[in-house]
């Protein structure tokens, strides 16, 4: 029996959404556990792959037990989200008994990619490829990001912190444990992202995106389009990536400041603006169906093309962060509405809602 794709709603929804209309296309059984009754995959096609209604936001491997009972066959894990992740390494004997692969690379090898502070030390010998500079918090001054050196300690996730102030930054040191946490310098200028799959015999396929419109305090971004390299090589970027031992799906940022190529943090999973994978550079889904469902797919990349992503719903906060390349689109609402992620017949209900 064919693999089926295990995907948790609810959480990182635009990937999840992209990553249904990815399987649905090539035929593979998605089986798709909610976040509950108000979760939005039921306003669109996908509710019908929902087997199983969580009643909060707790996890237990109970839950991999009723999916498992619903399919016969083996079934692939889609990492999407952090927290899920660490939850499902945790448990990777008892999910494994159930059939259930977990389509990542093993948890070592994850946590030196994924981590803000480990990761730095895997792309480091990337030749003219700048390192935000580091201080001890101690001293941090402003602006600068406090970072986690691990983003999930005892259970809980850990973010980011931008400080732009002097009395943020106070207020932040005084109440964060300094061990778990250090201090770059931030970096202001054009951000990028890096996306694809890597193989484990060091094969890459990857696309640029440029981003225009993020949500404040480092949070989603809400309009970007596919671009250009902007500088960096790629082959000695994977290779770096490679001799750490990962393999499997991945995102970097990376932020162009004064022409020079800042590397900011990898996120070796499905990342929210997926959906221009699926339309730009669905290539990049080739070696990860190879690894963990066991199919050859033919995909295609149209580098030479520029697609748009936008999330139009999470746009509409205050305090947007406007990325420089934004400033050569006139009409940027008609963007926003137009390339909305959920503006597709499958998800039409919660365009402009969600």
């Amino acid at each position: 029996m064919n693999k089926a794709a295990l995907l948790f709603s609810g959480y990182n929804q635009r990937a999840v959404i992209a990553l249904c209309r990815y399987f649905s296309k090539i035929g593979t059984t998605i089986l798709i556990v909610s976040s509950g009754k108000d979760d939005p995959i039921y306003f669109s096609e996908y509710k019908k792959n929902v087997v199983f209604e969580r009643l909060d936001s707790s996890l237990s491997t109970q839950i991999f037990e009723e999916v498992a009972s619903y399919y016969e066959g083996p079934i692939v894990y889609c990492p999407t989200s952090e927290y899920l992740n660490h939850f499902v390494f945790e448990n990777r004997d008892k999910l494994l008994k159930l059939n259930i692969e977990l389509g990542m690379p093993p948890e070592e090898i994850y946590a030196k990619v994924t981590n803000k502070r480990s990761s730095q030390d895997v792309v480091k010998t990337v030749c003219n490829l700048m390192l935000p500079k580091e201080m001890p918090i101690s001293v941090a001054d402003i602006p600068c990001v406090i970072k986690p050196r691990k983003n999930i300690v005892d259970g809980n996730v850990l973010y980011p912190i931008l400080c732009q102030n002097k009395f943020h930054l106070d207020d932040i040191l005084s109440d964060v444990d300094s061990k778990h946490y250090f201090a770059q310098e931030f970096i202001d200028g054009q951000s990028y992202y890096l996306c694809g799959s890597l193989s484990r015999d060091g094969n890459y396929c990857c696309y640029w995106q440029e981003n225009l419109l993020q949500q404040k305090n480092g949070k989603s971004i809400v309009l970007a389009r596919t671009c250009d390299n902007p500088g960096l090589d790629e082959s000695l970027f994977f290779d770096a990536l490679h001799s750490s031992g990962y393999y499997g799906i991945m995102m970097a940022e990376f932020i162009k400041r004064d022409n020079r190529l800042y590397f900011i943090e990898i996120n070796p999973r499905f990342w929210g603006p997926f959906q221009l994978a699926v339309e730009h550079c669905n290539k990049i889904m080739d070696s990860y169906l190879q690894e963990w469902f066991g199919l050859n797919t033919h995909g295609s990349c149209n580098r030479d093309i520029t697609n748009y992503y936008a999330w139009y719903y999470g746009a509409q906060q205050n305090d947007r962060r406007i990325y420089p390349n934004i400033m050569n689109i006139d009409n940027v609402e008609f963007y926003l509405e137009k390339y909305d992620v959920y503006n597709h017949d499958d998800t039409a209900d919660l365009h402009k809602r969600y």
